[in-house]
């Protein structure tokens, strides 16, 4: 009896397909096999965009490696002889990355130097500006030449440049977020 309701579902399945709209495409399906042998389909599980992370200035990420990332402050309007190529200001935070028992991927333990940005009430999205400006922050953070080692730290300001209009709110890497 139980061969005949599966087929029964897999065919239900199939017809239901067959009548949708061309304007629509189905879900991503998979097939799985059950204990009699038959071959049915499933919906596959749809992709989620991770949650956005809050944390408050001083308050540590601990990843799923057990590495802990950690904002300690940021400093805004840091007057410079220099303005930044775009004009404007120039904003730091002063990140620390310690490492947990199991070390990460070398190249990600690199790009966490550049994957940082800052965000401002008005919608900008403030990046690292470049290589020279680097000096005007000490000490300033640099794992490229690093090989992370387990259960050491790393700290340093990470820059950003910005127009003079904008407020910044958070500093943000991959999905987790600092509010200034």
């Amino acid at each position: 009896m139980r061969p005949r309701t599966i087929t029964a579902a897999a065919a239900a399945v199939l017809l239901l397909a067959a009548c949708s709209s061309p304007e629509s495409s189905p879900p991503p399906t998979t097939e799985a096999t059950t204990t009699e042998g038959a071959t049915v389909e499933e919906a596959a599980p749809e992709e989620t965009t991770p949650a956005l992370l809050e944390y408050e200035m001083g308050q540590t990420h601990t990843t799923e490696l057990g590495s802990e990332i950690t904002v300690h402050e940021t400093r805004l309007d840091i007057p410079w002889n220099y303005p930044p190529d775009e004009g404007g200001l120039w904003h730091a935070a002063d990140v620390e990355y310690c490492v947990g028992d199991t070390t990460p991927d070398p190249l990600a333990f690199q790009d966490f130097t550049w994957s940082w940005v800052m965000r401002t009430d008005e919608g900008h999205t403030l990046g690292h500006p470049g290589s020279w400006e680097d000096a005007m922050v000490s000490p300033r953070l640099d794992l490229t030449s690093s090989t992370p080692i387990p259960n050491e730290c790393y700290r340093g300001w990470v820059l950003f440049s910005g127009p003079e209009d904008a407020t910044p709110v958070s500093v943000r890497l991959d999905n987790m977020d600092w509010a200034i």
